[in-house]
């Protein structure tokens, strides 16, 4: 996700991840996207609470793209304030369809979007590498739709 919307031309991306082996890794990709995009990039430890703050005051949309949301009532950030009326909060899960942070979205007005439409699209480009055949996709939706209520 971060390596595609910095091939789109977003001009900045925060990053907030837990400390870790994992920390490192990520630390040299960023290095590689800011050399190949003209995008910013921040990496820094989930639990600077006052530096995720600032950047999600600052952003137009907040992404979830851990598994925590899967676990219910877990959540990947404690202060509910930052999320507001406009913020767009993506969560990637799709099970359960409404995450935690996807509730307190709502309870704040922000618009909440979950990983269904990611599944879906994620389900088509497997379907044409199998079939050789685009996936119907625009019949499938409704399907996923009427399964999630």
């Amino acid at each position: 996700m971060i390596c595609q919307a910095a091939l789109e031309g977003v001009a900045t991306i925060h990053i907030f991840s837990r400390l870790g082996p994992r920390f490192d890794k990520m630390r040299e990709k960023v290095k590689e996207i800011q050399q190949k995009t003209n995008c910013k990039v921040t990496l820094t430890e989930i639990y600077e609470e006052k530096l995720v703050k600032a950047a999600i005051d600052e952003s137009n949309i907040l992404v979830n793209a851990t598994s925590v949301g899967m676990q219910e009532d877990e959540c990947p950030i404690s202060d509910f304030s930052v999320l507001r009326k406009g913020l767009v909060v993506y969560d990637a899960i799709y099970q359960p369809r409404e995450t935690f942070l996807l509730k307190q979205a709502k309870k704040r007005q922000a618009m909440g979007i979950n990983g269904i439409g990611m599944l879906l699209y994620q389900g088509a480009a497997s379907f044409e590498l199998w079939t050789h055949k685009k996936m119907p996709v625009e019949k499938i939706r409704p399907l996923l739709e009427e399964t999630g209520k």
